[in-house]
């Protein structure tokens, strides 16, 4: 072969092998680059996870916190709901908490009150004879088909029944409650409303299933706190508490949410 020919050939082979060379390269950076961003995207999700965790946890503290305070002070506590609620704010590693206490033992409880108290309480609510027996019947109906121990857990679950009357959910959904194991509302801190639904009662037992205002033993509470200052959303907890006074089991938790509850519309003139 001639030297130019030789030369020629040779050219040709470098010239390929340098842009495979290149296109080497350019592949090695595409690499390189995905691996840096998936690293620092891996890293900014595990610090936002981080984050939102450490204020997950801090809600979950603040209810310790107000727990522990209301079983040492009992009714001393500032956060026992004397007069059926307490609104008050708290800190805790750097995060500002908004605390909501309410005493569910004012409320009917659909679970354990009879049908002579819950049909009281929807006649003095205003609903007629008829639309509070038809309720009830439905209630137990609805009862009767769960499993054991046949309770109803939230509100939630009767919107969703179409044979349910949703009037009366909707007006008066706010006195309901259903884990106080109590057969009648504790009617010396209720609500003027709910007092004035069970105004026309005759029957004994109108006073209050608790004669100790001053003292959260046997209470049933919902503690529903927020937080106010995360540099992430987290959804409010809301927990459901029986204090019980025992000193095996001081405190029993029927319910722990950190998802938001339906939004039931309520009436103020419906009681």
């Amino acid at each position: 072969m001639p030297v130019t020919e030789l030369n020629n050939h040779r050219a040709k082979e470098c010239g390929f092998a340098l842009l495979t060379v290149l296109w080497l390269i350019l592949l090695l950076g595409v690499l390189i680059s995905s691996i840096i961003w998936l690293g620092l995207s891996t890293s900014k999700e595990a610090a936002n996870t981080s984050k939102t965790t450490r204020q997950n946890l801090a809600l979950e503290a603040a209810f310790h916190q107000i727990l522990f305070d209301l079983l040492k002070n009992d009714g001393k506590s500032r956060w026992a709901p004397l007069t059926g609620e307490v609104s008050a704010s708290l800190k805790y590693d750097g995060f500002i908490i908004e605390a909501d206490i309410s005493d569910h033992t004012a409320k009917v409880d659909l679970n354990s009150a009879p049908d002579a108290v819950i049909e009281t309480f929807l006649i003095g609510g205003g609903f007629s004879a008829q639309a509070a027996s038809r309720f009830i019947y439905d209630l137990r109906g609805y009862q009767r088909r769960l499993p054991d121990p046949k309770r109803i857990g939230l509100l939630d679950e009767l919107i969703a029944l179409q044979s349910i009357n949703r009037e009366i959910l909707t007006c008066l959904g706010e006195h309901l409650t259903f884990y106080t194991g109590a057969a009648r509302p504790n009617l010396s801190f209720a609500s003027s409303a709910l007092r004035k639904a069970f105004s026309e009662d005759r029957s004994a037992g109108t006073r209050s299933v608790f004669s100790a205002r001053q003292s959260v033993s046997g209470r049933a509470l919902r503690i529903r706190l927020v937080l106010t200052n995360g540099q992430y959303y987290v959804p409010p907890l809301t927990v459901d508490i029986r204090l019980t006074g025992s000193q095996n089991k001081p405190y029993w938790i029927y319910s722990w949410r950190r998802e938001y509850a339906k939004t039931v519309k309520s009436y103020p003139n419906c009681i």
